[in-house]
């Protein structure tokens, strides 16, 4: 077994979970060249944040590395639940596993993790001068060895703490040919650094996988109430609630395509000896019928373009999921984004339909307002007509009629006031009839109306939460159908 070390590792500091400042160590592997680094970097001089955030023994290449520093603020620091909302228990014959200590809704954070070790499935085999020590380096034992190596060194970069998280995690039967350490790595490994590959691979780069500490505990089901999702920013991984879970529930992911078949899905699964018993699986053809059943109405609804029909089939689509317990399928989060999309289209014609009303209904009543005033006016021209007719008698007979005509004049005057008084009186409240019946008519819409208005407003909140919170799952990319 190699024994390898750092000359920047103190061999004299004791052996305690301080971060430890390590430098990296490149070789050269197929056509390029691979580091081993610890993330974030310069542990120690960071001591307090990284502490709380956990550090990452990681085997990746030049350019990986490269791209993930180009990041601004990279690694940035965790999120983490405002309470604790797990607990690792013992799980019956599945040994460990994870449990909810608190109830959680869908989108919910449960945890997030930096992993305990980051390294490419199918890495290149080591090409330097290493590679001496072994006589068949093409022989498959020589590969295990190396492999092994490999992983051997990250857990020499370790912290104690680390190292041991990882020896106490299972190692799959079907995986334990390849050695002790590669079948761990097999057999609780996520996958990390979307959109990375490990280069100098031929025919194309590998992926990632990442060991978690906790992350790695959860179990299987194939109607899991949990999804793992990655963030290459903060270098971790996170976990998230699909559905409603319970305290006390046990928290599940899936590790394989739900969209598959139960046969097929028992096929993927072998490899982690693992025999599926959720619900589901027990149901076998029943279920499968019922996913085809979920899956052809899915693809019929995206056809539909009148928005009744497309809205039904949807909440059909969705009932069918739930009732399935498959609320990790991608169709799930795509069936409540598009119901989301026909309330607010239906909200907007709606908006628009009052507006246009509106507009209508100001129109007229401006040309009823206009109509009475030009009557006023004109009814206003008539009465004064008289009195300028009475002004224009000869002076003489006004003097020689004085005290009567100025008694006349004081009864005209005050006839003439109350005939205006009442005209203008009748024509307020002809002006004020159109106004009073269109606000009589308006309050009797609100309030025969608020039900049916307020139902759609409530509903796209609610699928706006909801969409919100699926989302936060990163639905979509791990099991499209293909």
């Amino acid at each position: 077994m190699l024994h390898l070390t750092c000359s920047s590792d103190d061999p004299r500091r004791p052996e305690d979970n301080s971060p430890r400042d390590l430098r990296d160590m490149a070789v050269r592997v197929g056509n390029g060249q691979a580091m081993f680094t610890t993330i974030p970097a310069n542990a120690r001089s960071r001591k307090d944040e990284l502490l709380r955030d956990g550090t990452t023994e990681v085997m990746l290449d030049a350019a990986t590395k490269r791209k993930l520093y180009a990041q601004p603020g990279f690694p940035k620091p965790l999120t983490q639940p405002s309470s604790p909302a797990h607990r690792i228990s013992p799980a019956g014959e599945k040994g460990l596993g994870m449990f909810a200590t608190r109830p959680l809704h869908a989108g919910d954070l449960i945890l997030a993790e930096r992993p305990l070790m980051v390294r490419a499935l199918g890495a290149p085999l080591y090409t330097g001068p290493q590679m001496g020590l072994f006589r068949n380096p093409s022989s498959l034992v020589s590969r295990v060895i190396d492999k092994e190596y490999q992983i051997e060194v990250m857990m020499q970069r370790m912290v104690p703490k680390n190292r041991n998280a990882f020896l106490t995690l299972a190692n799959s039967d079907d995986y334990s040919g390849t050695g002790n350490l590669v079948g761990r790595m097999y057999t609780n490994g996520r996958d990390v650094l979307q959109g990375f590959t490990f280069s100098g691979m031929p025919g194309g780069g590998a992926t990632y996988t990442g060991v978690f500490d906790k992350l790695s505990r959860m179990n299987h089901s194939c109607t899991p109430n949990a999804v793992f999702t990655w963030a290459n920013m903060s270098f971790s991984g996170a976990l998230r609630a699909i559905r409603d879970i319970q305290p006390d529930e046990e928290i599940t992911i899936t590790y394989c395509n739900p969209s598959l078949s139960t046969s097929e899905r028992a096929a993927a699964l072998a490899p982690y000896d693992i025999e599926c018993d959720c619900p589901a699986c027990k149901d076998g053809s029943a279920s499968d019928a019922r996913r085809d059943d979920i899956f052809a109405k899915f693809d019929k609804a995206q056809e539909l373009e009148l928005n009744d029909a497309k809205r039904e089939m949807l909440l059909s689509v969705i009932e069918l999921i739930e009732k399935e317990g498959a609320e990790v399928l991608p169709e799930y989060y795509e069936a409540h984004r598009l119901l989301l999309n026909i309330y607010r289209e239906e909200k907007s014609k709606k908006e628009a339909k009052v507006a246009e009303e509106k507009g209508t209904k100001d129109e007229k009543v401006t040309e009823e307002e206009d109509g009475d005033s030009r009557e006023t006016e004109s009814e206003l021209e008539e009465k004064s007509g008289p009195e300028e007719e009475k002004a224009s008698e000869p002076e003489e007979e006004e003097e020689a009629t004085e005290k009567t005509a100025d008694e006349e004049k004081e009864g005209d005057s005050k006839e003439t006031d109350s005939e205006l008084k009442e005209k203008e009186s009748g024509l307020e409240e002809r002006k004020s009839e159109p106004e009073d019946e269109e606000e009589t008519k308006v309050e009797e819409k609100k309030e025969s109306e608020p039900e049916e208005n307020n139902e759609p407003a409530d509903k796209e909140k609610e699928l706006e939460q909801k969409v919100n919170a699926l989302s936060l799952a990163k639905f979509g990319k791990a099991f499209l159908r293909e």
